[in-house]
């Protein structure tokens, strides 16, 4: 596994089987105090390996092809420096603070909590980690170890200590802190992805000053993945900082162990940071502060980023802006791609004509997913089933799926039409679309494009693009009355699921509503079997199942890129990019 770091580029390639060996990472890798974070250091006795538990090999190589051989940054080749207050973006003011209670639009949210907070563990990418790889490392976490498939013992750090700030004023983190944040994740806020795992745990106790253990009542491998080093539920909180029992109030509650501590809000603006002096990894972090931009708009960010007003643009760089990024001399791309990032149309599985597999299998045989790839991302996509084709074994391309099955994602609007009489709608059917612009450059048009090729067959579909905050907490949440179109990020094949899997409509998760008892017991069996081949071969059938009933409507996927200043150092490409925080911290600013 081997990044690649991206010059000047014109093209993806698209298959990762088409290209040769990656090449080298050419950015040096960021120099950091020899305590590093330390790599996952056990397993499931006897045949889980931290690879197996994100399904059975790591996500597949970057697949940009570079015009030129390109070259460090400036920094990264002269070395740390201290000092200096990098600035990155945000796609808006944050719909929450209270991290473990985020839902919907988490992700913007999750960047301000990450900063502050530090995570059990994540996909940061150390240098300990080859670049791009979904490998999960502890983080806050020395490591965890499986004494036996149905007890888990995490380990935390010792000596890290709280930011030195009211009410905590920089004592050391414990196990009882650490226990009080997953019992309030499980139990008390339910946070996104904690629903289905509750049930199965027996127990969690500190055992020592900086271990707590939890048992489960079977084999619960993607705890690891889900809940210990996700994106959204492992942050070590404080309970002496929270305000009725919440970290709504950052002034006042954001009082966490990472590299920098919460400075201001200034809304419409941006969320601001400065250094932790106390951090746990001595030496780090190198800069004196964050400031997080908000800025909505696309070409706001372009314009940014080419003044020099922007020295990282973490992660959303659409493909479709790669010739105008690719023209500014003191800029690199980078890349890993295919990236774990999909679209999809979730029509209401629930609700007429929705729930009649005919109807749906006409809607996605009204797409042309090649054109919508070639005209609406301007080629700078992947080809996605159910995944992007290439993230991992079990993601198929449509050229694997058997012929009965494979019908149903080409282009094949004469067959659409005849399902659609055959269901009773002989002159097609009205419904709304839902979406939100804010999701990037692209997606009106895609919305717009999508439309278009459903009214081809006779689905007149009205197009509503919602705030983004009410999208979050309305369509994109399942409340949507006919269909909407959405993302989403998964890092292994249990978060791949859960988008459609019944068991997760408590939480939000299953937007289309899908209740399948095929589906139902494929996920049963996925969520207890530790073999890493048996779990690619249950996630293939999945994927079969899914695109033979057309529970959702998968969509190419667009290719994002990072995008780095040659003043900036230290960076090293991750394959998981919402954990900003751990990022950050290893980067550091060249004086100009």
């Amino acid at each position: 596994m081997h990044s690649r770091v991206i010059g000047l580029i014109v093209a993806l390639g698209l298959m990762v089987a088409a290209c040769g060996p990656a090449a080298q990472p050419t950015v040096a890798p960021p120099t950091q105090p020899a305590a590093t974070v330390a790599p996952p250091t056990s397993t499931v006795a006897p045949k889980l390996s931290p690879t197996a538990v994100i399904g059975g090999t790591p996500a597949a190589s970057p697949t940009p092809v570079p015009t030129r051989a390109p070259t460090p940054t400036t920094a990264s080749a002269r070395g740390p420096q201290y000092g200096g207050i990098l600035k990155t973006q945000l796609r808006g003011d944050p719909v929450g603070w209270d991290p473990q209670r985020l839902t919907g639009g988490y992700l913007d949210a999750l960047k301000v909590a990450n900063m502050v907070f530090e995570p059990l563990g994540g996909y940061p990418a150390p240098p300990t980690v080859p670049e791009c790889a979904m490998v999960p490392t502890p983080i806050a976490l020395e490591k965890w170890e499986w004494p036996n498939d149905r007890t888990l013992d995490l380990k935390l750090r010792q000596g890290m200590k709280f930011h030195n700030k009211p009410p905590v004023n920089g004592r050391e983190v414990t196990s009882d802190d650490m226990l009080y944040s997953l019992d309030r994740a499980f139990y008390k806020v339910k946070s996104r992805g904690t629903p289905a795992l509750a049930p199965r745990i027996t127990g969690m106790q500190a055992t020592d000053r900086y271990t707590v253990r939890m048992t489960f009542d079977r084999p619960t491998p993607m705890i690891i993945d889900q809940v210990i080093a996700a994106i959204y539920v492992p942050f070590i909180m404080p309970k002496e900082a929270a305000l009725d029992g919440k970290y709504e109030d950052p002034a006042k509650t954001y009082v966490g162990s990472a590299a920098f501590m919460f400075k201001e809000y200034r809304p419409g603006v941006k969320v601001s940071y400065v250094k932790n002096p106390d951090y746990w990894n001595k030496g780090l972090p190198y800069l004196d502060g964050v400031d997080l931009l908000i800025i909505p708009e696309q070409s706001t960010r372009l314009a940014l980023f080419q003044s020099g007003s922007l020295d990282y643009w973490l992660g959303e760089v659409p493909g479709t802006f790669v010739e105008r990024v690719q023209k500014i001399s003191q800029a690199m791309l980078y890349s890993c791609a295919p990236y774990t990032h999909d679209g999809y149309i979730a029509p209401r599985n629930d609700l007429p004509p929705f729930n009649d597999v005919r109807v749906r299998r006409a809607m996605s045989m009204s797409l042309d997913r090649k054109a919508l790839l070639d005209a609406v991302l301007g080629g700078q996509g992947t080809e996605a089933v159910m995944v992007p084709a290439g993230t991992y074994p079990w993601a198929l391309r449509a050229q694997d799926l058997p012929p009965e099955t494979r019908r149903y994602v080409e282009y094949r609007p004469d067959e659409a039409k005849k399902l659609l009489a055959e269901a009773g709608f002989p002159n097609g059917f009205k419904t709304t679309l839902d979406g939100s612009a804010r999701y990037g450059a692209p997606h009106v048009p895609y919305v717009e494009a999508v439309a278009a090729m459903l009214g081809k067959v006779g689905i007149e579909a009205t197009i509503k693009m919602w705030d983004y905050s009410l999208f979050q907490t309305g369509p994109n949440e399942g409340k949507q009355a006919g269909l909407m179109m959405t993302r989403y990020s998964y890092i292994d094949p249990y978060q791949a699921i859960s988008e459609f899997y019944p068991r997760w409509e408590d939480n939000g998760l299953n937007k289309a509503h899908v209740d399948d008892p095929v589906l139902s017991k494929l996920g049963e069996e996925l969520f207890i079997t530790v073999d890493p081949a048996r779990r690619d071969e249950i996630m293939r059938q999945v994927v079969l199942r899914m695109v033979d009933q057309a529970f959702v409507l998968m969509l190419p996927a667009l290719n994002e890129f990072t995008a780095v200043q040659k003043w900036v150092g230290g960076f090293h490409m991750a394959g998981q990019r919402t954990q900003a925080g751990p990022l950050i911290t290893p980067l550091w600013l060249e004086k100009r």
